[in-house]
């Protein structure tokens, strides 16, 4: 599975099986300091009951700047769906360019849905790189385009 600017492959677990070591390896990796560049976006939907609270309290610890949106599932698939609404609440925040998608992909991609968050990450003064971590399916090969059109990474965790 490819991943990122530079196509690795990038697969891995924790003890508790949810990839701590590879999301830390991962933040570490795009130099982020106290977080005051990022924008987290964290699926905390029912089947990512068993990771988000976790993942929430590992990245507030963390990067004390940085500013989280909680979501309810992570559908990418209308214009008023949960994902771009929040994508476009934090749009404005031009000092923040880093945004972090925390997911499953477990909820549909739509073409339609994808091109709406292209024109919110890009057609802007200031725009924004997308990175997300999955712990769960692997991206869609739309969702996969858009993130290295905006020089994001792809990492696929399990839960």
């Amino acid at each position: 599975y490819a991943t990122g600017k530079n196509g690795d492959a990038n697969k891995g677990k924790g003890s508790s099986g949810i990839g701590f070591a590879e999301m830390g390896g991962f933040f570490a990796d795009h130099g982020l300091g106290d977080g005051s560049k990022m924008v987290l976006f964290i699926d905390t939907s029912g089947s990512m009951n068993a990771v988000s609270h976790e993942v929430n309290n590992y990245v507030s610890a963390r990067f004390k700047k940085s500013v989280t949106s909680h979501i309810k599932g992570c559908a990418i698939n209308s214009l008023n769906c949960p994902v771009l609404t929040a994508f476009r609440n934090q749009k404005f925040r031009k000092e923040r360019d880093q945004y972090f998608f925390i997911c499953d992909l477990h909820d549909s991609v739509t073409n339609s849905g994808i091109r709406e968050l292209r024109r919110i990450l890009t057609d802007t003064e200031h725009p924004k790189t997308l990175h997300v971590i999955s712990f769960g399916y692997s991206p869609t090969l739309s969702l996969l385009n858009l993130v290295q059109e905006t020089g994001g990474t792809i990492t696929v965790t399990s839960k």
